[in-house]
């Protein structure tokens, strides 16, 4: 499908969004849809030309002044969102707000198929993509569109991406037009459940007022059902109400552990008949650990001799080693140690060089080395030392063109690690 029909379905959704919320006097979402319509419009015109090009930049005007006159009504809704007496004044919202830059389909869906591991997951995400895909050919051919939910549960253990997929479904979803903005908006039920009555009410909704036109994803959401004795039933009931008011703006992802989230949903019937896709995230394996660990340090500029490698693939793939039960977010923690042992070890050097800025030796391990190279290798025996997959990345980018030979090359042919031989070299940035 070409950009021009994408974006033209994707003004056309905007564009019935927001007559739509106008007509149900909700302004702030009309305002929303009518500027992103607008938005939208200016993009089909940069691809037109002619008389079809001056009539699409006039109609985007029209609809730009159209949401500018809507501000007064959007101020005034505002302040009976928020409320007019003191308690909702009190009401702070505590959670994390990540605005998503506009992308394509295809760019969300790159960063998708560029996560590690996860196959499962991606193949769910990709079919939803292509469900809303043909379900736009569908309106756009008169052809009747099920009423489909658009809210998901995640389960699996912490550490496995699930926040990471909810930001990338956010950007998807924008791209096709079913949210204004995609953005991320995460909390979990401290920043949604308060301590007496009638205040969880006010900040639930505070929440998901932030989240409208985007994605707000519930950590541990299974934590809201409670004792039964606080008021997390009060956040569930809100929940429910202003997910159905704000359907067509707005996707709710609830995630968990696996054994927590299914009776969570099952225990409340709004719940269960709202949230009808799960999501699986399996633990990662040990490979994909090390995998994610040289993606850190590709990201980061930073390259380990072959020593250290060897050591720290040994580490993340025997699970007698480490207690990392496929977490990612302990690799992340890992990578950061070692990075502040490396400084450590730097800030020690006179006139240190960028060989030596660039490279983690097995002096910056944050291990017991005895006990780890004496320990049986694991199931995942064939080690892949880092340097070797990092270069072979680096000839595949830039291919096998020749290049001048830098000052760098002759220290690492003869030493990157206290006097180890070295058959890489690298390009390194001038």
């Amino acid at each position: 499908m070409s950009d021009s029909r994408l974006l033209y379905d994707a003004f056309n959704i905007y564009y019935e969004k927001g007559m739509e919320a106008l007509r149900d006097r909700n302004v702030l979402v009309a305002k929303r849809n009518i500027l992103a319509a607008s938005e939208t419009l200016l993009k089909l015109a940069k691809e037109s030309e002619g008389e079809l090009k001056k009539q699409r930049i006039k109609r985007a005007d029209e609809l730009a002044e159209l949401a500018s006159k809507l501000d007064v009504y959007v101020e005034v809704a505002k302040s009976d969102q928020n409320g007019s007496n003191k308690e909702s004044e009190d009401i702070i919202f505590t959670g994390k707000i990540e605005n998503n830059s506009a992308t394509t389909l295809e760019d969300a869906l790159n960063e998708l198929s560029s996560l590690e591991g996860l196959e499962t997951v991606k193949q769910q995400v990709s079919d939803m993509a292509d469900e809303i895909k043909v379900s736009q050919l569908r309106r756009n051919e008169g052809l009747p569109v099920p009423d489909m939910s658009r809210h998901m549960v995640f389960t699996g253990n912490p550490g496995t991406g699930k926040t990471t997929v909810a930001r990338i479904i956010g950007k998807i979803y924008n791209s096709l037009g079913l949210l204004s903005s995609g953005h991320l908006v995460e909390v979990d039920r401290s920043d949604m459940v308060a301590g007496y009555v009638g205040q969880t009410a006010l900040k639930t909704r505070e929440v998901i007022n932030k989240a409208i036109g985007g994605v707000l994803f519930i950590d541990e959401a299974y934590a809201l059902k409670g004792d039964g004795n606080d008021f997390g039933q009060e956040a569930i009931d809100t929940l429910n109400k202003m997910m159905e008011d704000y359907r067509n703006d707005l996707v709710v992802i609830v995630a968990g552990y696996s054994n927590e989230m299914k009776p969570f949903i099952d225990s409340n019937p709004g719940l269960r008949s709202r949230f009808r896709t799960f999501i699986n995230f399996p633990d990662y394996s040990g490979r994909e650990l090390y995998n994610i660990f040289l993606g850190l340090l590709e990201k980061n500029k930073y390259y380990v001799s072959d020593e250290a490698g060897t050591v720290i693939y040994k580490y993340l793939t025997n699970k007698k080693l480490n207690n990392f039960n496929g977490n990612a977010r302990d690799v992340r923690n890992l990578f950061e140690n070692i990075v502040k042992l490396q400084s450590r070890r730097i800030a020690c050097m006179d006139n240190p060089h960028k060989t030596d800025l660039a490279t983690i030796t097995i002096e910056d391990l944050p291990f017991d080395i005895d006990s780890i190279t004496k320990c049986p290798e694991s199931d995942e025996s064939e080690v892949i030392i880092s340097i070797d997959k990092l270069v072979k990345k680096e000839i595949e980018k830039n291919g096998d063109k020749e290049r001048e030979e830098m000052p760098e090359d002759d220290l690492l042919n003869e030493s990157i690690s206290g006097g180890s031989n070295s058959e890489y070299k690298f390009d390194w940035d001038s």
